[in-house]
């Protein structure tokens, strides 16, 4: 949208309120599936639309947290205390990842991911949080081409 049609955000805050949206999702995201959750307790949560939003966080969190980074560093612009604990926010995922380095050497990374990675530098932890998550990615996406051709032989 442009300035003068309307309501206006700048990516910058674009992206932050898409990212404030999911460290809040994230970590409550696998009571959908965690057995130690009453049933009737995940179908509430399926019934009010959470799982709605599962997809799109799961797919798209680390786009929107390195595109956060690289519209500050473009606009040359200082990440605030507040924008640090925003994104410091993504280290309670940490615990359901792998921290080990085996990591399929097969999976290639785009330019474009690469890029994204290294906007993350400022922020060890989550860029290798972010390059694990774009890595698992990549290997799905690879086992479905593969399960696709596979298929149809």
């Amino acid at each position: 949208m442009h300035k003068i049609s309307g309501p206006f955000f700048d990516e910058i805050t674009a992206n932050r309120t898409i990212i404030r949206g999911s460290a809040a999702y994230l970590p409550m995201a696998n009571n959908l599936i965690d057995p130690s959750i009453p049933e009737r307790r995940s179908l509430l949560r399926v019934l009010k639309g959470f799982h709605d939003l599962h997809n799109f966080v799961q797919d798209f969190w680390s786009d929107h947290v390195t595109n956060y980074m690289v519209l500050h560093s473009t606009r040359k612009k200082e990440l605030t205390k507040s924008d640090l604990d925003l994104l410091n926010q993504f280290q309670t995922l940490r615990r359901g990842v792998d921290t080990g380095e085996v990591q399929d050497v097969t999976v290639q990374l785009s330019p474009r991911q690469l890029e994204q990675i290294s906007a993350l530098q400022r922020l060890p932890d989550l860029q290798d949080l972010v390059r694990k998550s774009l890595c698992f990615r990549a290997s799905l996406r690879s086992e479905s081409y593969a399960a696709m051709s596979v298929a149809g032989m």
